[in-house]
């Protein structure tokens, strides 16, 4: 958050003296709105401009809704007129406005401006210069819980960069970790020396064959990651320093890593089939049960059409 000089006292009296009361409430329009376009609309960078600013609105806040929405209209409207590169002082200053009247205990700024700030967001953020600004003031606003994480998260995905693993919800994250294993699993997939044949009509037989194609695909890949465990630990214990044949040959252990990393991937892969051959026998498990209430249900039909015809 960005500091600044207060308002001078005589200014804010000036000011004040200016203010219409009509049944209680401030018209907008004795509040020189002329004076806070033209000062937004020569508003820049420097942060004697920026705090001017801010000051200019926290000193009209009289705490009502009314007023905070009128001054955040008006900031809205000056944003979406500038250039691009001129954007995110205005941010700078929905920051500034934001902390001093939350310190305040004056909520009316937080409530008007959450309507725009994701449009806001997303204009200052076609400048790639002061993208990473307007991430780091995201993440500003949400050590200081100025929002909540679920309008937070709005605001950033206007950005257009990814959500930080800790904004995403669990659900999210552990998707995005499913499909990242199932890509990389999917790349060695095709090497393996078994695929799945002609899928079978009746259900039972069909995940039958399944689950016997997966187990095989296991039996497989841990045959594979035996082999290459031992080569691992042969390695682990060899010199460092190889000859030409050795480093030729890829024996020696400055290969460790490549090795390491396709094992993990093979890992990988024996893992996903693990985790499918569980979900294919509960599969099989539900249909069994289901055919055998179907059938014990039949067979009760049909001793019950006995009794009522012998009767």
């Amino acid at each position: 958050m960005m500091g600044g000089d207060e308002v001078p006292a005589d200014a804010a009296i000036e000011i004040e003296t200016d203010v219409k009361v009509v049944d209680g409430s401030v018209e907008l329009a004795q509040w020189h709105r002329a004076e806070i376009e033209n000062e937004l609309s020569e508003l820049d960078d420097s942060s004697e401009r920026i705090n001017a600013v801010a000051d200019l609105f926290l000193l009209h806040n009289e705490d009502s809704e009314e007023h905070a929405e009128a001054l955040c209209t008006l900031w809205m409207s000056n944003l979406r007129n500038s250039d691009t590169h001129d954007r995110i002082p205005f941010l700078y200053v929905a920051n500034h406005v934001l902390f001093k009247s939350v310190k305040a205990q004056s909520f009316w700024f937080q409530k008007s401006l959450l309507r725009y700030l994701p449009e806001a967001v997303s204009l200052v953020s076609n400048s790639p210069a002061d993208r990473d600004t307007v991430l780091k003031i995201l993440r500003l606003w949400n050590d200081q819980k100025l929002y909540p994480l679920e309008d937070l998260r709005v605001m950033w995905k206007e950005t257009g960069e990814p959500l930080p693993v800790a904004w995403q919800d669990k659900e999210a994250v552990k998707d995005n970790i499913v499909k990242a294993q199932e890509e990389q699993a999917g790349e060695l997939e095709p090497d393996l020396p078994m695929g799945l044949k002609a899928r079978a009509a009746h259900p039972v037989v069909d995940c039958l064959k399944q689950i016997d194609h997966a187990k095989r695909v296991v039996e497989y890949l841990e045959a594979v990651l035996q082999t290459q465990h031992k080569d691992l630990l042969r390695l682990a214990h060899g010199k460092y320093f190889a000859t030409a044949a050795e480093i030729e040959a890829k024996e020696s252990p400055v290969h460790m890593r490549d090795r390491m990393a396709n094992a993990l991937q093979i890992l990988r892969v024996r893992n996903k089939y693990v985790q499918k051959l569980v979900t294919l026998q509960t599969k099989l498990r539900e249909m069994a049960q289901a055919q055998l209430v179907e059938e014990v249900n039949f067979s009760l039909l049909h001793k019950r059409r006995r009794v009522l015809n012998m009767i």
